[in-house]
């Protein structure tokens, strides 16, 4: 469920996707957030961190005594093709005591994938994204004024949109 965040200043956090799954066999639920980027943006990891933090603090329990916050299984869905975009984003936290840890959150890298590879994996919901991968070259050839290629892309666009 995607319910936003209210913090503390009034200003509304929001997430992407959240979503839980239930596995039958142990009954135990498994919360998951999904995050969509089009630009590599260097507070991204702040802002998953918070979304986690939210969401982990809504389904805060006891363990032992003291209490235990949840993160969900976070993922970073790229869009856009960028180079510098790593395998995971990842922040440092330090305490005041001078501990610290390595908060990292893994990153798929969307215009890796056709949407061949798409299909075969049952990744069905992030299809409409291919358009995203024309995005860019369209732009380029309508600077170019190269009609040729666009007119090419618009039936490879056609041809998305009937499959």
């Amino acid at each position: 469920m995607n319910m936003p965040f209210i913090m503390d200043t009034f200003d509304t956090l929001r997430g992407d996707v959240f979503f839980d799954i239930l596995n039958n066999e142990t009954s135990n639920k498994v919360s998951y957030h999904l995050e969509f980027q089009t630009k590599n943006d260097s507070t991204m990891v702040i802002r998953m961190f918070e979304y986690g933090f939210k969401k982990g603090k809504e389904q805060a329990g006891n363990r032992d005594d003291f209490k235990t916050i949840y993160f969900p299984k976070q993922k970073v869905i790229f869009i856009e093709r960028n180079n510098n975009i790593k395998g995971d984003i990842k922040l440092k936290i330090v305490l005041s005591d001078k501990q610290s840890f390595i908060y990292s959150v893994p990153v798929m890298k969307y215009w890796e994938y056709t949407d061949k590879e798409l299909i075969e994996n049952k990744m069905y919901p992030l299809l409409p994204l291919q358009l995203f991968n024309l995005r860019k070259e369209l732009e380029y050839f309508r600077r170019k004024n190269d009609i040729e290629n666009i007119k090419s892309y618009q039936l490879k666009q056609r041809t998305l949109h009937q499959r």
